[in-house]
């Protein structure tokens, strides 16, 4: 009975892990935060040079297809698809004054799975807010765009960034002290190896046998 109590255990732990959202290391401007309850403008987390990150919600399926820049290594806007089970990830930055331009240094950050898109439009932030984000995080929204000022990832004078596998190379976040700049990180949710599953199903098996 304690053999069988073991394996479900451990089978149930990789199980759970396996959707666990991770960040594995980050570098430079990048910074891992603990959120509090609110990352709007002017926040706590005001700083200049710094950009900001936190782990929203994991093993989300989503219900309809989300559009998502650099999907699939292009840098263009694509789809992950309808069903998709994701990770989610809030990177931003909320420089104090003077109202110029600020850039962020470059920095890295590195998750436990691949990439598989980037969120940066204003509406498309506020529509993933409610699927994506914390409950327990108010977030800014805004229909202005230039509080999220933004060129496309990769264009000369807005934000930049390459998505290389695992790992997000943030070059600039670039907006003035009057306006605030994120993107949502989509990361993929690794599906449990076969030898996992076949070990869920020997042991759930074996307790069934047992009861008998």
């Amino acid at each position: 009975m304690k053999r069988i109590i073991g394996a479900i255990f451990c089978a149930s732990f990789v199980l759970s892990h396996a959707a666990a959202a991770a960040i594995v290391s980050t570098t430079g401007s990048i910074l891992e935060i603990v959120p509090g309850a609110d990352v709007t403008r002017g926040s706590i987390h005001e700083a200049n040079g710094v950009a900001n990150l936190f782990a929203e919600r994991t093993a989300v399926t989503l219900g309809a297809d989300l559009l998502a820049l650099n999907t699939a290594g292009t840098n263009s806007d694509g789809v992950i698809a309808a069903g998709t089970v994701v990770n989610s990830y809030y990177l931003y930055t909320d420089p104090l004054g003077p109202a110029e331009f600020v850039d962020t240094a470059p920095g890295t950050v590195t998750f436990s799975t691949p990439i598989l898109g980037v969120i940066f439009r204003a509406e498309g932030l506020d529509a993933t807010d409610a699927v994506l984000g914390l409950d327990s995080v108010t977030y800014e929204t805004t229909t202005d765009p230039n509080v999220f000022y933004h060129g496309a990832g990769g264009f000369p004078g807005g934000d930049r960034w390459l998505i290389d596998g695992n790992t997000l190379r943030l070059e600039q976040f670039r907006t003035d002290s009057t306006n605030y700049d994120a993107i949502r990180i989509i990361t993929a949710v690794p599906l449990p190896a076969p030898a996992v599953l076949l070990l869920s199903a020997l042991v759930l098996g074996h307790a069934g046998l047992r009861r008998r």
